[in-house]
């Protein structure tokens, strides 16, 4: 007997934890965030705590002597309230334990490996081994002749156990430390350490009462500053946020988990939110959602749902292969061929699904979150569930979605540089220009096409930073001595809309050919007329000044989008480059025609033609007789880097 004589114990605590454990789960009730394995498993643990509280406070009214609902004399009750509280109490590290490899994400590990799960089970089955012998031979505890819980020398077992959880405890919260951030893992070490001195002090005091009260304290502070499901739960939905996504990849990534992602994106969703009215969108989001949940159902598979907004769903799963997770995307698919039924109406679904695999198709969750919110503009073409595999190098989605950075690095890096290609006169038999283009050279990706980055370019503003790299480097290469004996006229420089609306677009160039004492008739800059130019007084105006200044202009693109014959008359240009496209055409006799006529009235209003596109021998003689003054492309070189051009020039220009 190592215990004995319990008579009065002081039940303030209890009826504390109890109180708090009560406010606890109304609350998480009342706002239905009881979704998940990681809220159920959290809700698992608190219930635990509670019916661990209450035997507690039935035990401590027969040590009071009080006649309570039981009659006093009643020992099967004291027994039951007694195993209650061994049973319940031995079993709250356990669960707590497992709380934590669900939140961390290291459940998929040891579920694979049984015998780790047995290990870990074999201590908890002993002591209910201990507490069945103990109804026969009293090796744990008894109750005495005046109805008193007396401890016998076997309990001792029951700490031995509570130290084996204690450090399997503290060796998942090692392992897995680095999945929480340092406020989570501070509040989830809180509970082993509390645990150890609330056991100690009852130990020692057995009338105060305060190991529920303990854990109950512990788990109030994980619940406000780690499981915090409103903020990882839209319980009027029923799937989880874009937070709670975020928690979720960048664990799974740092366990190098692998896991399947399987994205639903509503290509129509504006149009959607534009005609419903609020409530009918609240329902069409709802019927979404539990469309989604139905097809998981019904496959049995287990992603869970996020939503990142504007139209765009997720479900992803560490348990499911990519070949479940297709099948499971076509469902979707045709889940929604026939639209969602909102009262009288029937709401047609244009759906954009896409599957991939991390980390083999991300490695971090910034490209996933970003592919993930661009992924339906990636693949506006595409009508099919899209297997990222299969994709990823025609549409270069990976490059889209880091473009913002990629430029950042090339301004930062110096990794834009200037390509040339030269252009040829038909009329003096040898090259007599070239046009400036830029290109970037990215440490991750390699060479980034223009048609990709300048767009970005345009859309974040670094297009004016990146313009001006063109022009400066134009100029430091017409102030060489390699382009002196290269014999050319000019360069063309390509300007972006951006560029000319800016104000101080003169001055800036004006300023640079000072700063190189480079002439002004050296340069040729060439504009793209486009429909969504908002100013065109400031458009026409900056151009005026920089053939005031001496700067040649040419239009580029001419034949295709908004370029028409009254904007060549008006604007100061001297130079009209045809697009490829009338090269492409040119055998056929309906364009032959057009080209033709479109040559004559350029050059009956004294305009110079380049024409862009030119690839074999028989499209240089069209429209060499159709005198055009000068043509441009792969038939003489591709772009090249400044090395290469110089020597390509000097060859041909013998």
């Amino acid at each position: 007997m190592i215990g004995a004589g319990i008579t009065s114990q002081l039940i303030y605590f209890d009826i504390c934890s109890v109180i708090i454990l009560g406010i606890v789960f109304y609350s998480m009730v009342s706002r239905k965030v009881i979704i998940g394995s990681s809220n159920v498993t959290f809700l698992v643990l608190g219930l635990f705590i509670f019916i661990t509280t209450v035997f507690d406070i039935f035990n401590a009214r027969f040590s009071n002597k009080l006649n309570f609902i039981f009659s006093y004399k009643n020992i099967t009750a004291r027994y039951f309230f007694l195993y209650g509280y061994y049973i319940f109490r031995n079993l709250t590290l356990p669960v707590y334990e497992f709380y934590l490899l669900v939140i961390s994400g290291g459940w998929s590990y040891f579920k694979k490996r049984k015998w780790i799960c047995v290990v870990f089970l074999v201590p908890y089955l002993f002591l209910l081994t201990m507490l069945a012998v103990n109804l026969f031979f009293h090796n744990v505890f008894y109750i005495n002749a005046d109805f008193e819980y007396t401890r016998c020398h076997d309990s001792i077992y029951f700490y031995f156990v509570g130290i084996f959880y204690f450090i399997s405890g503290i060796i998942i919260l090692f392992r897995y430390k680095k999945v929480f951030s340092r406020d989570k893992y501070i509040s989830l070490s809180t509970m082993l350490p509390f645990n150890i001195i609330a056991v100690t002090i009852q130990f020692l005091h057995p009338q105060y009462l305060v190991e529920c009260f303990c854990t109950t304290a512990t788990f109030l502070l994980i619940t406000f500053t780690v499981q915090r499901p409103e903020e990882k739960l839209d319980a009027r939905y029923g799937f989880y946020t874009i937070y709670a996504f975020k928690e979720d990849v960048i664990k799974y990534l740092t366990l190098k988990t692998k896991f399947t992602v399987i994205l639903a994106g509503i290509r129509n969703y504006d149009v959607i939110k534009t005609i419903l009215s609020q409530q009918d969108y609240d329902i069409f989001k709802r019927s979404f959602v539990e469309n989604l949940k139905t097809q998981r159902k019904k496959l049995n598979y287990t992603g869970s749902i996020y939503y990142f907004g504007n139209g765009i769903f997720s479900l992803l799963d560490i348990n499911e292969n990519k070949k479940n997770a297709l099948l499971m995307a076509k469902e979707i698919e045709n889940s929604l061929a026939d639209g969602i039924q909102i009262g009288k109406a029937n709401i047609n679904i244009n759906p954009a699904l896409c599957v991939a695999e991390c980390p083999k198709d991300f490695s971090d969750y910034d490209s996933l979150a970003s592919f993930a919110t661009k992924f339906q503009n990636f693949f506006s073409d595409v009508n099919e569930v899209i297997d990222l595999e299969k994709y990823s190098e025609h549409l270069n989605y990976k490059i889209k979605a880091d473009l913002n950075d990629i430029i950042s690095r090339g301004i930062k890096n110096h990794g834009f540089m200037i390509y040339y290609q030269p252009i040829y006169s038909v009329e003096k038999k040898k090259f007599i220009s070239a046009e400036a283009l830029i290109r970037l050279n990215d440490p991750k990706w390699g060479f980034v096409s223009p048609e990709l980055f300048i767009a970005a370019a345009e859309k974040n503003g670094t297009i004016l930073h990146i313009g001006k790299i063109v022009i400066e480097e134009v100029c430091k290469f017409i102030s060489s001595k390699e382009y002196k004996n290269l014999g050319l006229e000019y360069i063309e420089i390509n300007l972006s809309v951006a560029q000319c609306l800016q104000t101080d677009l003169v001055d800036v160039i004006s300023s640079l050919l000072k700063q190189y004492n480079v002439d002004s008739c050296q340069i040729n800059l060439e504009i793209t007329e486009r429909e969504d130019v908002f100013d065109q007084n400031v458009f026409t105006e900056n151009l005026e000044k920089l053939r005031e200044l001496g700067i040649s202009l040419s239009l580029d693109d001419y034949g295709t989008g908004y370029s028409n014959i009254r904007r060549i008359v008006e604007l100061p240009i001297e130079i009209v480059k045809m697009d490829k496209s009338f090269v492409d055409e040119y055998k056929n006799s309906k364009m032959q025609s057009i080209i033709k006529n479109t040559v004559t009235m350029l050059k009956e209003i004294n305009k110079k033609i380049v024409v862009e596109g030119i690839e074999t021998q028989n499209s240089l003689e069209h429209f060499s007789d159709l005198k055009c003054d000068y043509v441009q492309g792969y038939y003489f070189s591709k772009p090249l880097d400044k090395i290469t051009f110089i020597s390509k020039v000097m060859e041909m220009n013998k």
